[in-house]
């Protein structure tokens, strides 16, 4: 459905309460919600059987009145059953709110209970929020995150191996090595000496599987669990910013490997741009003919938006754009961006696209945040999230990161290339394996996946990869590593001399 005729029925608002006739709200109740399985008991499929015989002899089912609250029954019945097992605080999407001078996006949005989590690690805050091109869409993509961010923080610490490296090494136990990830730099672990990390160095294990051979691993717990609370006795050494990149969910394991595994590609190649400070391609997505990158494009333009899609892919041979707002209205300049990894080009433009329009509208509200007078890169624990999102704003900051917008244009299929002849979920996971392996050691890909009866019940599947040579995502300024291998050598693989510094400035990645 086209965006105008979204918003023309109203879509974007609450769902509204209306009067529905019992054979259709019958037979909305009985609809699957997207792909997730439906929820029904052994007494609910005999019933349904009996109603399938009684609706064919019911004269006055057409005739029959039902009041509805407004969300789809189907959806009612899934929240009810994700409430009433504690995942989500209450049983209904809550609605996002636009300014009318920004475009209106079909929105979801999930909040789990406000009581302590039953598990340990520390207390994080997190929604299932989707952006996407339906309401139907949003729904499903807002559940499966509220799965993905619920789980992932489900653990216990008595469940887990506490061990070194150097003993786990000794017992020829596989494991996800600390020394094969990127590393922070001695300036940095001079700053916190928490960063510092040896084959002694006692951490936190979790079993998951190498995907190379498909055989158990051992993998540090803080890189799994998202609020996982490091131990204080002794004390256990920082790998990385706990952040949510690298987890994801789908409906079948391939499927949730794939995605976690493009999320990790897409910010690697975002920050080995920004770091080295390159001027990606930019793609000129205007010159394409699909009707649906067309009408984006023009919402857009009707709020006087620009859109910008550089080509953030690296040597890896898997297509990465880098979607960018610049909103000129007011006071000056406002940037927002947003990603999109994949095969598939209007697939990956479309994704991009519409998470950067969606972080836009949480960017532009609220006051400019400076970067502050006596600003030394890489050392702020209070640049987070929140905050780097409302520092790009402004002349001065805009002019800061005009290099990014300053690259050539190139085609829509010199940047696909030949990806899309990948069709299927498997043969674009064994492509990236594929290409892994070829890179050499360090980019042995482990993953995690969440075993529990809500995820078997539902159909889904919720993992966590880390690729240890992968530049992660840092949100908190302090926590880049920026020791890392990759920022120094792919620049020169994809015809880029690398900087002599690094980028000082915040990125602007969501």
């Amino acid at each position: 459905m086209r965006r105008e005729s979204l918003e023309k029925n109203g879509l974007f608002e609450y769902y509204a309460p209306r009067i529905e006739m019992s054979l259709g709200a019958r037979a909305e109740m009985l609809s699957p919600c997207g792909r997730f399985r439906q929820i029904q008991t052994t007494e609910e499929r005999v019933a349904r059987k009996l109603l399938d015989i009684l609706s064919r002899i019911d004269a006055i089912q057409s005739n029959t009145l039902v009041a509805q609250s407004g969300t789809p029954i189907n959806w009612l019945r899934l929240l009810d059953y994700l409430h009433e097992r504690g995942i989500i605080g209450a049983p209904y999407f809550a609605p996002r709110t636009f300014g009318n001078d920004l475009p209106k996006l079909a929105s979801a949005a999930l909040y789990p209970p406000v009581r302590a989590e039953n598990a340990d690690g520390n207390k994080v805050s997190y929604s299932g929020y989707s952006t996407a091109r339906s309401i139907e869409e949003a729904m499903s993509k807002a559940v499966g995150e509220m799965l993905e961010r619920h789980f992932l923080t489900q653990y216990r610490q008595n469940s887990l191996l506490i061990d070194t490296p150097a003993r786990l090494h000794e017992r020829g136990a596989i494991f996800l090595d600390p020394a094969n990830l990127n590393r922070f730099l001695p300036w940095q672990i001079k700053q916190n000496p928490l960063f510092e990390r040896s084959r002694e160095s006692t951490f936190s294990w979790v079993s998951g599987t190498e995907l190379f051979e498909g055989k158990g691993a051992y993998i540090p717990a803080q890189l799994v669990f998202w609020n996982y609370a490091r131990r204080l006795d002794p004390p256990e050494n920082i790998l990385a910013d706990q952040t949510t990149s690298g987890a994801a969910g789908h409906f079948t394991r391939n499927e949730a490997l794939l995605s976690a595994l493009l999320e990790l590609i897409e910010r690697d190649g975002f920050l080995v741009y920004w770091l080295n400070s390159l001027s990606p391609r930019v793609v000129d997505v205007a010159s394409s003919r699909d009707p649906d990158i067309i009408a984006l494009l023009e919402y857009a333009k009707r709020y006087r938006l620009e859109l910008f899609f550089l080509n953030t892919s690296t040597e890896m041979g898997v297509p990465s754009l880098t979607s960018v707002v610049v909103d000129r209205a007011g006071d000056g300049p406002v940037i927002s961006i947003g990603g999109g990894t994949g095969f598939d080009f209007k697939e990956i433009v479309l994704r991009s696209a519409l998470e950067a329009l969606s972080v836009h509208n949480s960017s532009v509200r609220g006051e400019t945040i400076p970067v502050p007078k006596n600003y030394e890169p890489f050392t702020r624990r209070d640049i987070q999230r929140s905050e780097r999102l409302h520092i790009w704003r402004g002349k001065m900051m805009y002019e800061r990161f005009a290099f990014f917008l300053a690259g050539s244009s190139q085609s829509p299929k010199d940047f696909i290339g030949d990806a899309e002849t990948y069709t299927s979920a498997n043969a674009q996971l064994e492509h990236i394996l594929g290409t892994l392996r070829e890179m050499g050691p360090g980019y042995e890909p482990y993953a995690y996946e969440v075993r529990n009866d809500v995820l078997s019940t539902l159909g889904y599947h919720v993992v966590r990869v880390i690729v240890p040579q992968l530049v992660p995502l840092y949100l908190k300024e302090n926590m880049a590593t920026l020791d890392a291998r990759r920022l120094r050598e792919a620049p020169g693989r994809l015809g880029y001399t690398p900087a002599s510094s690094l980028n000082p400035w915040p990125h602007p990645f969501p």
